[in-house]
């Protein structure tokens, strides 16, 4: 947010919009990354969400457009191509340190439940949208997913 607001990056972005929806979208990717350093893993959720790449359902149907959005070079400048497996991998820890500590309580309250819940479908929903974009995700980001998918258990 902050280095959206400077005047000389506004004013470099204002004269190529794909530039500009290329450059807006990797500061907020920095910001998510921000937040996992800090440890706010509900905030660096939220984050993701509003990015608007992945989505968080296990509707076949959006997370089909979305791998087809994420691997199509004209939506994206080759810049987001390069972070996404990255991206993806980053959404994984988040999810499953938001698992983590709501599993971490003493008590476990049906509405506590219900979140956990939401978390492995989310994480079962990430790995079928790498599944659909067909080895374009590196292999070891893939297994690491996998491996903390299997962990939420």
């Amino acid at each position: 947010d902050y280095y959206e607001q400077q005047p000389i990056i506004q004013s470099t972005l204002t004269h190529n919009s794909q530039l500009q929806v290329t450059s807006f979208l990797l500061l907020r990717i920095l910001h998510v990354k921000q937040l996992c350093e800090e440890g706010e893993w509900e905030r660096a959720l939220s984050s993701v969400e509003l990015l608007d790449l992945i989505p968080m359902t296990a509707d076949i149907t959006s997370l089909q457009s979305a791998a087809d959005r994420l691997t199509s070079s004209t939506t994206h400048d080759d810049q987001i191509a390069i972070i996404r497996s990255d991206l993806l991998l980053q959404t994984m820890t988040i999810l499953y340190n938001c698992y983590k500590r709501l599993r971490s309580t003493v008590i476990i309250d049906p509405g506590r439940q219900a979140q956990i819940d939401a978390l492995r479908v989310r994480a079962r929903s990430l790995l079928v949208l790498v599944g659909l974009m067909q080895g374009r995700v590196r292999v070891e980001g893939s297994a690491e997913m996998a491996r903390l998918e299997v962990m939420m258990v």
